[in-house]
């Protein structure tokens, strides 16, 4: 969580819709990317999410920690290559936040991916 590079071993992509209260982070995870394994007619595999507001010296707060538990058709797993598999959190911004970061850890293999999502203080109208 410290370290201000991003990895991309766990290709991850995210939009922050909102701040404050009701912020929606919507997170796509590539599956190609993670270990899927075949368990019938599902692709099933996890990665587990951590989610982190960074002050501008550095100083950070974990908001959020869970597993995502995939278990994907065949058609899901194709759809995703292109355009990820979507999981959705909401979270409560809190004030003289700079940024989001948010890490995937694939449980098989430990490969992380992680991105850092700047947060802008409101705009006054």
């Amino acid at each position: 969580m410290n370290a201000p590079l991003q990895t991309t071993d766990v290709r991850l992509s995210a939009r922050l819709d909102g701040t404050g209260d009701d912020a929606k982070l919507t997170l796509w995870i590539d599956p190609t990317s993670i270990t899927l394994e075949r368990d019938g007619a599902r692709w099933r595999g996890t990665v587990d999410v951590l989610i982190a507001q960074v002050t501008a010296s550095g100083a950070g707060t974990v908001s959020a920690s869970f597993p995502v538990a995939l278990s994907l058709s065949d058609d899901e797993r194709n759809r995703g290559r292109g355009d990820g598999v979507g999981v959705e959190r909401t979270l409560t911004i809190r004030p003289r936040m700079h940024q989001l970061r948010v890490i995937a850890r694939d449980v098989v293999t430990g490969n992380v991916g992680s991105l850092v999502i700047p947060l802008r203080p409101p705009t006054r109208q």
